[in-house]
């Protein structure tokens, strides 16, 4: 099994982590601050998650100004997924 899905579901594999991929595949883009209010954590907290997730190939992220605006990087996503499949149904 390839590593990149351990790590892919294992980002998956946190509450907050999951909350934060639901707002923003509600939201075309959040800033940090926006998704921070939105969540029961503190922002520090919320900003580890947001990296974890990007780390993993789950969010994208854009600098403005000293502003970060995150969005769901929905190709990477769908790109894991089907390659998950398609080596779990291969190896049966």
């Amino acid at each position: 099994m390839n590593e990149e899905f351990v790590h892919f579901f294992k980002a998956l594999s946190h509450l907050s982590r999951l909350k934060l991929l639901e707002l923003l595949a509600e939201n075309e883009e959040l800033s940090v601050g926006e998704l921070t209010d939105a969540m029961p954590r503190e922002g520090s907290t919320v900003s580890r998650h947001l990296n974890q997730l990007n780390l993993h190939g789950l969010v994208n992220v854009r600098q403005d100004g000293q502003n970060r605006f995150y969005s769901l990087d929905k190709d990477s996503i769908q790109d894991i997924l089907t390659d998950f499949s398609e080596e779990l149904l291969l190896s049966n």
